[in-house]
Protein backbone atom coordinates (compact mmCIF):
# COMPACT_ATOMS: atom_id res chain seq x y z
CA UNK A 1 0.00 0.00 0.00
CA UNK A 2 2.65 2.45 0.81
CA UNK A 3 4.78 1.43 -2.31
CA UNK A 4 1.52 2.06 -4.48
CA UNK A 5 0.38 4.98 -2.65
CA UNK A 6 3.96 6.39 -3.32
CA UNK A 7 3.79 5.20 -6.94
CA UNK A 8 0.55 6.86 -7.20
CA UNK A 9 2.11 10.27 -5.42
CA UNK A 10 4.76 10.05 -8.05
CA UNK A 11 2.64 10.16 -11.01
CA UNK A 12 0.80 12.74 -9.46
CA UNK A 13 4.15 14.98 -9.24
CA UNK A 14 5.02 14.16 -12.95
CA UNK A 15 1.61 15.27 -14.09
CA UNK A 16 1.54 17.93 -12.00
CA UNK A 17 4.90 18.95 -13.44
CA UNK A 18 4.24 18.31 -16.88
CA UNK A 19 1.15 20.25 -16.75
CA UNK A 20 3.35 23.20 -14.94
CA UNK A 21 5.98 22.87 -17.58
CA UNK A 22 2.72 22.68 -20.41
CA UNK A 23 1.35 26.26 -18.87
CA UNK A 24 5.38 27.86 -18.94
CA UNK A 25 5.40 27.07 -22.59
CA UNK A 26 1.73 28.58 -23.46
CA UNK A 27 2.34 31.77 -21.62
CA UNK A 28 5.55 32.18 -23.15
CA UNK A 29 4.39 31.61 -26.24
CA UNK A 30 1.29 33.63 -25.76
CA UNK A 31 3.46 36.45 -24.66
CA UNK A 32 6.22 36.34 -28.12
CA UNK A 33 3.07 36.02 -30.19
CA UNK A 34 1.97 39.51 -28.60
CA UNK A 35 5.48 40.80 -28.97
CA UNK A 36 5.45 40.18 -32.55
CA UNK A 37 1.89 42.14 -32.56
CA UNK A 38 2.41 45.03 -30.97
CA UNK A 39 5.89 45.69 -33.03
CA UNK A 40 4.35 45.40 -36.13
CA UNK A 41 1.26 47.84 -34.57
CA UNK A 42 3.55 50.48 -33.75
CA UNK A 43 5.61 49.94 -36.63
CA UNK A 44 2.53 50.41 -38.59
CA UNK A 45 1.43 53.31 -36.78
CA UNK A 46 4.74 55.33 -36.88
CA UNK A 47 4.81 54.54 -40.69
CA UNK A 48 1.21 56.45 -40.95
CA UNK A 49 2.46 59.69 -38.85
CA UNK A 50 1.24 58.55 -35.63
CA UNK A 51 0.53 56.43 -32.65
CA UNK A 52 -2.01 54.34 -30.62
CA UNK A 53 -4.75 56.34 -32.76
CA UNK A 54 -3.39 59.73 -32.26
CA UNK A 55 -1.81 61.34 -35.29
CA UNK A 56 1.50 63.19 -34.82
CA UNK A 57 1.69 67.16 -34.52
CA UNK A 58 1.44 68.75 -37.75
CA UNK A 59 5.05 70.37 -39.08
CA UNK A 60 5.12 73.73 -40.49
CA UNK A 61 5.53 73.76 -44.45
CA UNK A 62 9.45 75.20 -44.34
CA UNK A 63 10.44 72.33 -42.04
CA UNK A 64 8.33 69.21 -44.57
CA UNK A 65 10.17 71.27 -47.67
CA UNK A 66 13.67 71.59 -45.90
CA UNK A 67 14.96 68.93 -47.64
CA UNK A 68 15.84 67.05 -44.46
CA UNK A 69 14.33 64.04 -44.65
CA UNK A 70 13.38 62.83 -40.95
CA UNK A 71 11.43 65.77 -40.89
CA UNK A 72 8.22 64.30 -41.60
CA UNK A 73 5.13 63.66 -40.82
CA UNK A 74 5.85 59.88 -41.42
CA UNK A 75 9.65 59.80 -39.76
CA UNK A 76 11.68 57.02 -40.69
CA UNK A 77 9.91 56.08 -44.11
CA UNK A 78 12.20 58.90 -45.95
CA UNK A 79 15.51 58.38 -43.60
CA UNK A 80 17.95 57.84 -46.50
CA UNK A 81 20.37 56.39 -43.98
CA UNK A 82 18.36 52.83 -43.89
CA UNK A 83 17.12 52.98 -46.99
CA UNK A 84 20.65 52.91 -48.36
CA UNK A 85 21.93 50.31 -45.68
CA UNK A 86 19.07 47.54 -46.47
CA UNK A 87 18.51 48.61 -49.64
CA UNK A 88 15.01 48.89 -48.99
CA UNK A 89 12.50 51.68 -50.72
CA UNK A 90 11.64 53.18 -47.85
CA UNK A 91 13.25 53.50 -44.44
CA UNK A 92 13.76 50.94 -41.95
CA UNK A 93 11.97 51.72 -38.82
CA UNK A 94 13.37 50.20 -35.65
CA UNK A 95 10.95 49.06 -33.50
CA UNK A 96 11.57 45.21 -32.40
CA UNK A 97 9.81 43.08 -29.34
CA UNK A 98 12.05 41.46 -26.59
CA UNK A 99 10.76 38.71 -23.97
CA UNK A 100 12.44 39.05 -20.77
CA UNK A 101 12.16 37.13 -17.04
CA UNK A 102 12.12 40.13 -14.81
CA UNK A 103 11.20 40.03 -11.37
CA UNK A 104 7.99 40.25 -11.85
CA UNK A 105 8.12 37.12 -14.15
CA UNK A 106 7.89 36.41 -17.90
CA UNK A 107 7.30 39.95 -19.94
CA UNK A 108 7.68 41.43 -23.45
CA UNK A 109 9.48 44.78 -24.23
CA UNK A 110 8.15 46.78 -26.94
CA UNK A 111 9.43 50.18 -29.15
CA UNK A 112 13.14 50.88 -29.22
CA UNK A 113 14.90 47.88 -27.33
CA UNK A 114 17.68 45.61 -27.41
CA UNK A 115 16.85 42.03 -28.57
CA UNK A 116 18.56 38.60 -27.43
CA UNK A 117 20.49 38.56 -30.55
CA UNK A 118 21.33 42.34 -31.38
CA UNK A 119 21.82 45.43 -29.22
CA UNK A 120 19.73 48.65 -30.45
CA UNK A 121 22.74 51.13 -31.39
CA UNK A 122 23.16 54.62 -29.93
CA UNK A 123 22.16 55.98 -32.67
CA UNK A 124 18.85 54.60 -33.17
CA UNK A 125 18.06 55.65 -29.74
CA UNK A 126 19.48 59.02 -30.30
CA UNK A 127 16.68 59.58 -33.18
CA UNK A 128 14.36 57.93 -30.74
CA UNK A 129 14.48 60.29 -28.23
CA UNK A 130 14.50 63.28 -31.09
CA UNK A 131 11.55 61.86 -32.16
CA UNK A 132 9.65 61.37 -28.66
CA UNK A 133 10.85 65.16 -27.53
CA UNK A 134 11.09 67.09 -30.50
CA UNK A 135 14.25 69.26 -31.32
CA UNK A 136 15.37 72.25 -32.68
CA UNK A 137 17.71 72.24 -35.63
CA UNK A 138 19.83 75.06 -37.82
CA UNK A 139 19.29 76.12 -40.85
CA UNK A 140 22.47 75.43 -43.28
CA UNK A 141 23.12 78.01 -46.06
CA UNK A 142 22.27 74.72 -47.98
CA UNK A 143 18.82 74.59 -46.79
CA UNK A 144 18.29 78.14 -47.69
CA UNK A 145 19.49 77.73 -51.21
CA UNK A 146 17.43 74.75 -51.38
CA UNK A 147 14.08 76.44 -50.12
CA UNK A 148 14.76 79.57 -52.36
CA UNK A 149 15.06 77.28 -55.36
CA UNK A 150 11.90 75.29 -54.36
CA UNK A 151 10.11 78.57 -54.21
CA UNK A 152 11.29 80.08 -56.95
CA UNK A 153 10.22 77.31 -59.12
CA UNK A 154 6.17 77.72 -57.59
CA UNK A 155 3.65 79.65 -59.34
CA UNK A 156 3.82 83.35 -58.36
CA UNK A 157 0.29 82.81 -56.74
CA UNK A 158 0.98 80.08 -54.51
CA UNK A 159 -0.09 80.69 -51.05
CA UNK A 160 3.09 78.63 -49.76
CA UNK A 161 5.71 80.77 -52.05
CA UNK A 162 6.58 83.50 -50.02
CA UNK A 163 7.37 81.07 -46.78
CA UNK A 164 9.92 79.41 -48.57
CA UNK A 165 12.43 82.71 -48.75
CA UNK A 166 13.93 82.90 -45.28
CA UNK A 167 14.47 86.32 -43.24
CA UNK A 168 18.20 86.49 -42.48
CA UNK A 169 16.92 86.15 -38.98
CA UNK A 170 15.65 83.07 -38.99
CA UNK A 171 17.70 80.35 -38.21
CA UNK A 172 16.15 78.06 -36.80
CA UNK A 173 14.09 74.69 -37.63
CA UNK A 174 11.45 73.84 -34.48
CA UNK A 175 10.43 69.87 -34.75
CA UNK A 176 7.35 69.10 -32.86
CA UNK A 177 7.42 65.99 -29.99
CA UNK A 178 6.09 62.86 -31.76
CA UNK A 179 5.45 60.85 -28.50
CA UNK A 180 4.93 56.59 -30.03
CA UNK A 181 5.23 55.03 -26.47
CA UNK A 182 3.01 56.75 -24.08
CA UNK A 183 0.03 56.66 -26.40
CA UNK A 184 0.64 53.55 -28.04
CA UNK A 185 0.98 52.15 -24.40
CA UNK A 186 -2.35 53.98 -23.72
CA UNK A 187 -4.37 51.78 -26.01
CA UNK A 188 -3.12 49.09 -25.59
CA UNK A 189 -2.76 48.36 -21.51
CA UNK A 190 -5.96 46.94 -21.71
CA UNK A 191 -6.68 45.16 -25.11
CA UNK A 192 -3.47 43.08 -24.84
CA UNK A 193 -4.29 41.51 -21.59
CA UNK A 194 -7.21 40.61 -23.65
CA UNK A 195 -5.48 38.75 -26.20
CA UNK A 196 -2.66 37.63 -24.41
CA UNK A 197 -5.07 35.28 -22.29
CA UNK A 198 -7.33 34.47 -25.77
CA UNK A 199 -3.58 33.49 -27.26
CA UNK A 200 -2.87 31.56 -23.70
CA UNK A 201 -6.44 29.71 -23.57
CA UNK A 202 -5.85 28.49 -27.23
CA UNK A 203 -2.54 27.28 -26.70
CA UNK A 204 -3.59 25.26 -23.53
CA UNK A 205 -6.51 23.46 -25.86
CA UNK A 206 -3.42 22.47 -28.32
CA UNK A 207 -4.18 25.17 -31.09
CA UNK A 208 -1.88 27.40 -33.02
CA UNK A 209 -1.49 31.02 -32.98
Amino acid sequence: MLKTSFKVLTDVNKIMKTESERTRKAASTALKREGFLLAAELRKDIKAGRAGGQMFAKLASMARRSGNRFITRTPFTKLWSTRQATGASKGLIPVRYNPVMGSDGLQVDVGFTDTRQEKLSKSWLKIGERLQEGYTQKITKEQRRYLARAGGAMPKGSKLRKHMFLRKGTATFKTPPRPFIDPFYSKWRLLSPVRIKTNFDAKMRGERI
